[in-house]
């Protein structure tokens, strides 16, 4: 996504602007206060990275507000997010009457979180995934933080 430009200030470089996100990292996420995670499971023909139902205690001893299905990105961190995508895709069911299905009861997104370590960062989705990702019902969720470098 664009070339990087480095801003110069007194012989060094002060600010890198443009360039690619350094780290991404998606999720898969499908929310139901009536979530049972083994149906779930069946219906995409994979296990979760985690998931749990309403009620069940979370870390810190809070209750959960809703049920959960969540199946995570093993993959090393990178700043493909297209490719990320694709390969959570290719684990589960591509059916769409399986995806109907779910859109009836669930709330589902792909949840990606991005990593920055200099302003300016950016990245671009491809039409055909983001057509895939519509006709499954899932939303993009996109959170963005700035991680600075070890110089910052």
């Amino acid at each position: 996504m664009g070339d990087v430009i480095r801003m110069r200030g007194a012989g060094e470089i002060i600010a890198s602007v443009g360039g690619p996100v350094d780290e991404t990292e998606p999720t898969l996420c499908i929310y139901a206060d009536d979530l049972e995670p083994e149906v779930i499971s069946r219906l995409l023909g994979t296990s979760p990275s985690w998931s749990h139902r309403k009620g069940d205690v979370l870390r810190g001893g809070t209750p959960a507000p809703t049920g959960a299905w969540l199946l995570e990105d093993t993959s090393k961190p990178t700043g493909d997010l297209e490719a990320q995508i694709r390969g959570l895709l290719a684990r589960v069911s591509a059916d769409q009457e399986v995806w109907r299905q779910l859109r009836r009861t669930c709330t589902m997104k792909m949840s990606c979180m991005l990593s920055i370590r200099e302003w300016s960062r950016g990245l671009s989705l491809s039409a055909e995934l983001l057509g895939e990702l519509a006709a499954r019902g899932l939303e993009l969720g996109l959170s963005i933080y700035f991680v600075g470098d070890e110089d910052s």
